[in-house]
């Protein structure tokens, strides 16, 4: 809804902007020959011209904004997708990243077990250290 509204305002505002860059040129374009009161006058008329130039396109604004809140909301949804895709992804990796480096150790220390140790302790060993590195 935000950038719907932004949008507008940013459509209303480059017009008057404009406008107003365009009466400085000519203000200091015409310096001297001008009074205040004529330079307020011209103004004021060409405020009124963008304006009525502002209601006579305002479907067209409207539209543009509408077209870019709706574009706005399906980017927004598309990263958002995206991101949890890839954060999932990236959290799978992981765990098969320490599921194989336990893996890794556990076969280590049944292949070089340390001496004087029973072989059930050693086994029971490795899979502590397997399911350890599973579980995190």
């Amino acid at each position: 809804m935000k950038i719907f509204v932004y949008s507008a305002f940013g459509v209303v505002l480059k017009d008057f902007i404009e406008a107003v860059v365009i009466e400085l040129k000519t203000t200091f374009r015409e310096f001297g020959k001008e009074n205040i009161k004529e330079i307020f006058k011209r103004f004021a008329r060409r405020m009124e011209k963008v304006w009525e130039k502002i209601k006579a396109k305002w479907k067209d604004i409207f539209k543009g904004s509408l077209e870019a809140g709706i574009q706005a909301f399906f980017s927004n949804l598309l990263v958002f997708i995206i991101n949890t895709i890839f954060t999932t992804l990236k959290k799978i990796v992981q765990i098969i990243r320490a599921g194989f480096t336990s893996l890794y150790q556990a076969v280590k220390i049944i292949i070089n077990p340390p001496k004087n140790i029973p072989k059930d302790e050693i086994y029971f060993e490795a899979s502590k250290i397997f399911v350890s590195g599973m579980i995190s």
